[in-house]
């Protein structure tokens, strides 16, 4: 609801739940810090993606709260290890392990062949938050699960994976 935030904002704060909210885009920076200076209870997350990745550069005087970083390949820009970990070092960082298309493939469906093709690599760019489809199976192999087995019956389940559209 960036486009809402003034209206949302109003909102949260005549239920005095300002607190609960957390207001997510990927306006300028400038904007970003405007709309938290003028809001100062508003928690915002900065959203990363292809049209925006040297925001990080700019990101000295007005840090957002998180950031969520978005990539469809493992080439760009945003998706090296060294940008996730300078992101991290900064705020929290924010993947989506959902679909191709915003984690690059390392994906819920990819950690479950491996963890290390999917949460495991986020884990060890220090995201702090990852958001999934999967969080009973996620939590199991946060505890040490081998979750490659997970469910599985020897000799009577077999797992069918979906890991993208098929036309």
């Amino acid at each position: 609801g960036w486009d809402y935030r003034d209206q949302v904002i109003d909102t949260l704060e005549k239920f005095d739940m300002v607190n609960y909210a957390l207001f997510k885009g990927a306006p300028t920076l400038q904007e970003a810090a405007d709309f938290v200076a003028k809001n100062p209870k508003a928690q915002y997350m900065h959203i990363i993606n292809d049209a925006n990745a040297g925001d990080l550069q700019n990101m000295t005087g007005f840090i957002p709260n998180a950031v969520e970083v978005a990539f469809d390949s493992k080439d760009d820009v945003q998706a090296q290890p060294a940008y996730l970990k300078e992101v991290a070092s900064k705020t929290d960082l924010w993947v989506n392990s959902m679909y191709n298309s915003v984690s690059g493939g390392y994906t819920d469906e990819a950690a479950l062949r491996d963890p290390k093709l999917g949460w495991q690599h986020f884990a060890d760019v220090n995201a702090r938050v990852i958001q999934t489809d999967n969080v009973v199976t996620l939590n199991a192999w946060r505890k040490g699960v081998d979750v490659t087995k997970l469910g599985i019956q020897p000799g009577t389940s077999i797992r069918i994976q979906v890991e993208d559209f098929i036309d």
